[in-house]
């Protein structure tokens, strides 16, 4: 064993030393070799590793050239980040490797009609990915169809729930029925008395839905307002790494809004809200993607120093709050995320939160290698907008009418504001197309000039 892992460690000093281009082919071939089981799926396998080999071009691509590569949907490349594209401080740890690895295969590979069965304590043990496509795709009404597939669903999970529970009173393990060989060898991983492994696995039998659909939506939306949002995390002096965080919230969905009262892509809660943001029946700044992201860079750059400079439990207090983050971090005296993810036990520090994180690093790297990932997928172009300013209280649309701006091209582009008739305060920032900058600051100077003159004739 430790020869092997002396062999392993040689190898990768020997990787670092190649080019990008024949780092890919390299890492391909060292992943075949390795045939490493954490990335062997159930069902809807990823591109193996023998395609992505075919995928090459003939002659050895140039640099260049081979960031273009299919092979680079290879999960466990993808999140080596091969072409170093990403900070180190946000490169995926080790001991994180299999979960963020579960978490980019429900971003990259499957859709919202897949679901994954899986143990909730280790998400990478898959037990079953249950494709309802073909039922949802068929004929007959579309709830007939609904129910159906969800039907299969329910009666999968508790299949497999019950062949563990069955392996958990057994006194030897011979004579097993499929379902239950099929969890048996998956469990196999998880130490402990085999009784026990499989008494408290039988309650953690959770299903995932796919989230690919919704990511390469997110993909598509995010291209109008991503400039502007590294823009601001640069400004502020933050990684621009952190702006993947939407994928993770809402897909960048403008409209989204949670069961617990979180909106806009950032998802943030009124309550912590109304610190830097108006929150109130006709403006809610939330659901404004350019002030939502100049909140997020304020919570984030706080959460950072409240975290002891922890990036990953910055991350984490950002979804389960810090100050609940500051009390794991004292109740277990370490700033250490895998440490916390571990040992720390509270009832509030459930899946979501021990998940968000490995989410969104899972996110950035489909998000970082997103053209060779989804190849087909085009991205918005940046909105050509810039920030004007009330000096005085007004409605949208008499500030539509002295800016010379159609009263609706504002509402798309502030999506804070409820209506026509939207009160403004004075101060109040909106976004304008850049193009009619110039004819607000002509309208601006002709009213101050025209309230000259009146009180010149007073």
């Amino acid at each position: 064993m430790k020869q092997e892992h002396k062999t392993q460690h040689s190898l990768s000093r020997s990787l670092l030393s190649l080019s990008p281009a024949l780092l890919v082919i390299a890492m391909i071939i060292y992943a075949a070799v390795r045939q490493d089981p954490m990335y062997q799926r159930p069902t809807v396998p990823s591109l193996a590793v023998t395609e992505a080999i075919e995928a090459l071009p003939d002659s050895t691509p140039t640099a260049k050239n081979s960031e273009e590569d299919p092979s680079l949907r290879s999960i466990e490349l993808v999140l080596s980040d091969p072409f170093g594209r990403i900070s180190p401080e946000f490169r995926v740890p080790k001991s994180l490797k299999r979960r963020v690895g579960f978490w980019f295969d429900i971003y990259t590979k499957y859709s919202k009609n897949h679901h994954v069965i899986h143990d909730s304590k280790y998400p990478w043990l898959v037990y079953e990915v249950v494709d309802t496509n073909p039922i949802l795709d068929g004929p007959g009404h579309f709830w007939t169809r609904y129910h159906k597939a969800k039907k299969i669903v329910t009666a999968r999970k508790q299949a497999i729930r019950k062949a563990i529970r069955s392996l958990s009173k057994r006194s030897n393990y011979r004579g097993l029925s499929k379902d239950e060989r099929l969890v048996y060898r998956l469990l196999r991983s998880v130490g402990g008395r085999r009784k026990q492994v499989f008494t408290q696995a039988s309650s953690r039998v959770r299903s995932q839905l796919g989230q690919k659909d919704f990511f390469e939506e997110g993909l598509h939306h995010s291209g109008q307002f991503m400039p502007y949002m590294k823009q601001i995390f640069a400004e502020q002096g933050l990684p621009v790494e952190l702006t993947a965080l939407p994928f993770v919230e809402s897909s960048f969905n403008i409209e989204a809004e949670s069961k617990v009262g979180a909106s806009g892509i950032w998802q943030i809660m009124p309550s912590s809200a109304k610190e830097t943001l108006i929150v109130k029946k006709q403006i809610d700044e939330r659901n404004n993607p350019i002030k939502a992201t100049e909140y997020a860079a304020f919570h984030l750059k706080r959460n950072y120093r409240l975290a002891k400079g922890n990036w990953a439990l910055a991350i984490l207090g950002y979804n389960h709050g810090i100050g609940s983050v500051r009390n794991a971090m004292r109740k277990l005296d370490t700033d250490n995320f895998v440490t916390i993810l571990n040992d720390y036990k509270a009832r509030s520090f459930g899946f979501a939160s021990k998940n968000f994180y490995p989410c969104f690093l899972a996110a950035l790297h489909a998000y970082t290698y997103a053209e060779q990932i989804f190849p087909d997928v085009k991205t918005k172009s940046p909105l050509d907008i810039s920030i004007a300013e009330t000096d005085q209280a007004t409605s949208l649309s008499e500030f539509a009418e002295n800016a010379l701006l159609p009263v609706d091209i504002l509402l798309d582009l502030n999506p804070d504001m409820e209506h026509h008739e939207t009160v403004l305060p004075a101060g109040f920032r909106l976004v304008i197309p850049k193009q009619t900058e110039h004819l607000l600051r002509s309208t601006e100077h002709l009213t101050q000039r025209w309230n000259e003159i009146q009180a010149t004739e007073i």
